[in-house]
């Protein structure tokens, strides 16, 4: 029997909480899915609070903020970042993050890069952070949804991981569709929508509902009360595509 989707919402996460202000809720790892390839926190940073930013020699990391303003220094170098910024950690990355007001952040590690990108041995991706909406929004050709494009290998450097936010319109609705060899997870930012998954798994979604679909799952997403400035986050757990072809 194919195993259902996972849904929860972060509220359900109790945080574990450090002496440096930092409270970190574990959302997807190895304990929630067998076999994950990557795994995902949410972490809050309260005012005042910091915390290391450090990848093992072959992990990858990646973040999102959601929430509040954070300074990153890493390598001799200070970047402000806010809402508006996403980042890759590359392998042995070593720096630092702190917020004077609070901040709330994603952040993706995949322990094992090179098995999903080799070529991360010999010519690792820069430690680089940018402006999402700096990015084209572009328009879906099968239906009205729109979608800005934020972890590719033209961004990054690297086919590990693979990320987008989308937009969906009210009254939006995808084409049943599945990921082969890419199992993706999705978190929800705001508004309220329905997910499907399987032959009869219907999921209520809401802001900070995380799903993991597993591979070769079919599945569509419905909103017909999202607000329009919806964004739902998607990151692929392999280096493939929806059809199983290399990013």
């Amino acid at each position: 029997m194919r195993p259902m989707a996972i849904h929860f919402n972060q509220s359900t996460v109790a945080p574990i909480v450090s002496a440096d202000g930092v409270a970190r809720q574990p959302l997807l790892n190895k304990q929630r899915v067998p076999g994950i390839l990557f795994e995902l926190d949410r972490l809050t940073v309260q005012s005042g609070g910091h915390m290391a930013l450090a990848n093992a020699p072959r992990e990858l990391g990646w973040f999102q903020m959601i929430g509040g303003t954070a300074t990153i220094r890493a390598a001799g170098r200070q970047l402000s970042v806010t809402t508006d910024h996403i980042g890759l950690l590359p392998p042995g990355f070593e720096g630092s993050l702190a917020s004077d007001a609070g901040a709330t952040l994603l952040l993706a590690s995949v322990p094992n890069a090179e098995r999903l990108d080799p070529t991360i041995r010999t010519g690792p991706p820069p430690f680089r952070v940018m402006d999402w909406q700096d990015e084209p929004l572009l328009q879906s050709e099968q239906d009205a949804r729109k979608r800005i494009y934020i972890v590719t290998p033209k961004m990054f450097g690297t086919r590990a991981i693979r990320g987008e936010m989308i937009i969906y319109p009210p009254g939006t609705e995808c084409p049943v569709h599945h990921h082969k060899g890419g199992a993706h997870f999705m978190f929800f930012l705001s508004g309220r929508g329905t997910c499907y998954a399987g032959a009869d798994q219907v999921m209520p979604v809401q802001p900070g509902d995380v799903i993991f679909y597993h591979d070769l799952e079919p599945h569509y997403e419905g909103w017909n009360r999202w607000r329009p400035d919806l964004l739902g986050v998607f990151c692929a757990e392999c280096g493939r595509d929806s059809v199983g072809r290399p990013f």
